[in-house]
């Protein structure tokens, strides 16, 4: 059976382009354009980002990055190679945390480009951080009529999902982004800053995962040349219930 052809990675106006990074057959521990012209790893050891320009060759970047002690760095399995000569490439950074506590826990993921030049005629820079992906569970049972009260829903969800896509429009210079998110609570009443007794006796239509409105938004994102990081065209909502763990 034939395998069907890929389909082009997304490119903007300006001819700024988005593709997926896949691993490398030579070195599993990269992430590679299916050109295999650009490549980019991270070594948990020193936490250290580095950009290849191939699959098997040294590196031509390398960025040392913060750590927390709660925090596991991963490359995001995305690259924006950028139309301008010289300008290099967007490498994204996975910045994931997780936390547990009684009866619960979560995790959350944080993204953060860095534009590394390959010629090395400039530093690597930070240019954007965006919340990615959170999932927050909370015990809300602490009894048998808190059970028969909340319909067996004895956990409190929060999710939140986020896409980072190239705007198609754009006609010259760097790329701008889409930035679109879904957040939903479960129960719909669910507030980390509520206390339990207040979200007692639940219907059956609030046992299901709903959108929150106020955090599931969408923004677009542009290259600002005096802060040389990027912008959204409105400020983003403060979702800590979602994007903190």
């Amino acid at each position: 059976m034939a395998l069907a052809a890929a389909s082009p990675s997304p490119r903007d106006a300006a001819g700024n382009q988005l593709e997926p990074l896949k691993p490398a057959a030579e070195q599993a521990a990269r992430l590679c354009t299916g050109d295999q012209r650009w490549c980019a790893g991270i070594d948990d050891d020193s936490a250290t980002l580095s950009v290849f320009t191939g699959p098997t060759g040294a590196a031509v970047a390398s960025v040392e990055l913060e750590q927390d002690e709660d925090e596991t760095l991963a490359v995001w399995p995305q690259m924006a190679r950028l139309a301008a000569p010289g300008a290099g490439v967007l490498i994204g950074v996975e910045r994931r945390r997780s936390a547990s506590y009684s009866g619960g826990g979560g995790g959350t993921t944080v993204l953060e480009l860095i534009q590394v030049w390959p010629d090395r005629s400039r530093p690597p820079r930070s240019v954007l951080t965006l919340p990615l992906k959170g999932e927050i569970m909370i015990r809300a049972c602490f009894s048998k009529q808190d059970f028969a009260d909340r319909k067996g829903a004895c956990q409190d969800i929060y999710t939140f999902d986020a896409t980072l896509t190239l705007a198609p429009e754009t006609a010259s210079g760097p790329p701008k982004f889409q930035f679109a998110t879904l957040a939903k609570a479960f129960p719909p009443k669910a507030s980390r800053g509520t206390p339990t007794p207040s979200l007692k006796r639940l219907k059956k239509s609030e046992l299901v995962p709903t959108p929150d409105l106020a955090c599931s938004y969408r923004r677009v994102l542009a290259f600002d040349p005096k802060s040389q990081t990027y912008r959204p065209d409105s400020p983003l909502p403060d979702c800590d219930d979602y994007t903190t763990p």
